[in-house]
């Protein structure tokens, strides 16, 4: 059905999700303040509770308080329908919720007859509202999900998105830059465009879509760090037989540290838990939620100590409370632990020669769109079988989808020329398509298509497709700065596009933080930062979470203070330049054995 939206918009809508009358509160007699009704103040959380006009039914008249998401779901079923295809569901789930926040934090001044504020009405004025007669089915709370902590920006705005059924029309030939067109949106779906796509087509090609909480391990919509560190006793240590050349396993510990903040100084858990990894630490690591319950788990690579064989294990991120309230789904977690490792997939039980003397990195992203972080692998290895061709001395990059507990039949994903030892490799989505690339920094003269005379370091993107990868394209020459310097990855200005952050010496005492941001087909160099003479560069290690939840990338560092422990150092991003955040000191930390993720 057409509706007008107060801003003058024209749309339609379609809705199922049903809320029992028990879940809803009657609002209060009078209105609750003469500039605000609900008063929601958070651009990247979204509300708890939304006060709904019911102009239908027997609550007809009345203004009832209903859990937010529960009115995102009830409002999808009456909007899109069941059969939407995936991609335009979760862009029409970020719609409809976006509008309803929208109207949550601006009330319009609008009170029933008995003075009662409300911040939406249950009709076509606003979004359908019927929850006796629509009940939300797993396809729409499944695109809820997957998209419950996105929101997008104009500019750096935070806008009402609306949307409109429309004539039925080619992907992208209807619309006005403020409107989801929906029966348009499901052919772009079709043509294969992901829910990110699709929202650029219908409000702007420079729409950011910002997700914040990057590294959240807790569950509550910020940033967290986590460091590895060898258990303070070993007398436990079993003695087991080794592949030549290794080392015993040893169990190493997480410990979490919720918004990058020590325990002793406030704010931080700090909780010590064992989490079994092989050869004191491993050698390569990378985080991702690969179970989908909103955690950042842990997967590395570790060689088995009987045949030296590579293994990916994982460990799971769980939230020591419930990780979100089931009526509003908002998280309560107040902290993290992570769960023994468990061995997700063996290169030799998959009839794959990763041999020792070969070079392997680890990743993890949604390759597949699925909503759980999936491992790949870059290696050098020859591996087989697999199906596409590989020739000796190529390097491949191998997708083993996560199912949850385990992974899936692995697949090649692309295969060249890319000499994986001398790499640093990261995910991003740096084109802002919604499908993860591959961030490969290495030295600039073995970068495809380089000067063998070039120097410093080179940025090489892969680009993601569907199911695989385009050829390397370098993004960024850094003539100045070191391989060995370190690489961070993710949205550092909140405009839906993942940027890179090179963390570099200055001189003996200082270092300069570079940030390569991305405008979709390239880089673009800025300096961030500099720390003055006082900062040893040998002295730091560094991470990165979005530990104030804005949908920034954050860098976090732990720096060396000899017997005193570890300090962890905050280093905010406000979209152009990183400033001083929270400092603390965790004393029981020995920096020379831990290691960030």
């Amino acid at each position: 059905m057409l509706r007008r939206f107060a801003a003058g918009l024209t749309l339609a809508v379609t809705l199922s999700t049903a809320a029992s009358s028990a879940t809803l509160v009657v609002a209060p007699a009078s209105v609750l303040a003469a500039s605000a009704c609900s008063g929601w103040d958070s651009e990247s959380i979204p509300p708890d509770t939304i006060r709904v006009y019911r102009t239908m039914g027997p609550d007809a008249g009345q203004v009832q308080v209903v859990p937010f998401r529960r009115y995102v779901e009830v409002v999808m079923a009456a909007e899109f329908g069941p059969g939407v295809p995936v991609e335009a569901l979760r862009a029409g789930a970020i719609a409809t919720k976006q509008y309803a926040w929208y109207h949550a934090m601006h009330w319009r001044g609008r009170s029933n007859g008995a003075g009662e504020c409300y911040d939406v009405v249950d009709n076509s004025n606003d979004q359908l509202y019927l929850p006796l007669s629509k009940q939300p089915v797993p396809s729409h709370v499944d695109a809820i999900a997957h998209t419950w902590s996105i929101s997008v920006r104009k500019g750096m705005r935070f806008f009402a998105t609306g949307y409109w059924g429309g004539p039925d029309a080619p992907c992208g030939t209807v619309g006005n830059g403020w409107r989801l067109m929906q029966k348009s949106s499901y052919h772009c779906a079709k043509d294969g465009m992901t829910a990110e796509q699709i929202l650029r087509v219908f409000y702007g090609p420079k729409l950011s879509i910002v997700r914040p909480g990057a590294n959240d391990m807790n569950g509550d919509l910020l940033g967290d760090l986590g460091v590895l560190l060898p258990r303070a006793s070993t007398s436990d240590q079993a003695t087991i037989p080794i592949w030549p050349g290794a080392v015993p396993d040893l169990a190493v510990a997480a410990r979490v540290y919720d918004h990058a903040v020590a325990p002793a100084d406030g704010g931080g858990s700090g909780t010590l838990r064992d989490t079994p990894v092989a050869q004191a630490m491993p050698a390569d690591r990378a985080t991702g939620d690969v179970n989908g319950d909103g955690l950042i788990d842990l997967a590395f690579l570790r060689r088995d100590p009987t045949t030296g064989g590579l293994q990916v294990q994982v460990s799971l991120a769980a939230a020591s409370a419930p990780s979100g309230d089931p009526a509003t789904g908002q998280p309560t977690s107040a902290g993290a632990t992570f769960l023994p490792a468990v061995t997700w997939w063996d290169a030799s039980a998959a009839g794959m020669d990763l041999a020792v003397g070969t070079t392997t990195r680890i990743v993890a992203a949604d390759f597949t769109g699925d909503g759980l972080a999936d491992i790949g692998l870059l290696t050098d290895a020859v591996v087989v079988p697999l199906s596409g061709s590989a020739p000796r001395g190529s390097t491949s990059v191998l997708i083993l989808p996560s199912t949850g507990s385990g992974t899936g039949p692995v697949t090649r994903a692309w295969s060249g020329r890319l000499p994986v030892s001398s790499a640093t490799v990261r995910t991003g989505d740096v084109d802002g398509d919604g499908r993860p690339d591959l961030l490969v920094a290495l030295p600039a003269a073995v970068a495809p298509a380089a000067d063998p005379m070039a120097t410093g370091t080179a940025v090489v993107a892969l680009l993601g497709v569907s199911g695989s990868f385009g050829e390397p394209t370098t993004w960024a020459h850094l003539p100045d700065i070191d391989p060995t310097a370190a690489i961070l990855a993710g949205d550092f200005d909140r405009d839906g596009m993942d940027d890179v952050i090179v963390i570099a010496p200055n001189g003996p005492n200082g270092v300069t933080m570079t940030g390569l941001l991305s405008d979709g087909t390239s880089f673009d160099r800025s300096t961030l930062r500099s720390v003055p003479d006082g900062y040893r560069p040998s002295a730091a290690k560094y991470s990165s979470a979005d530990v104030n939840g804005d949908g920034r990338m954050d860098v976090v560092a732990l720096y060396d203070q000899g017997v005193n422990g570890t300090a962890i150092l905050t280093f905010i991003s406000n979209g152009k330049k990183l400033g001083s955040g929270p400092r603390s000191t965790d004393r029981t930390l020995a920096w020379a054995t831990a290691e960030p993720f």
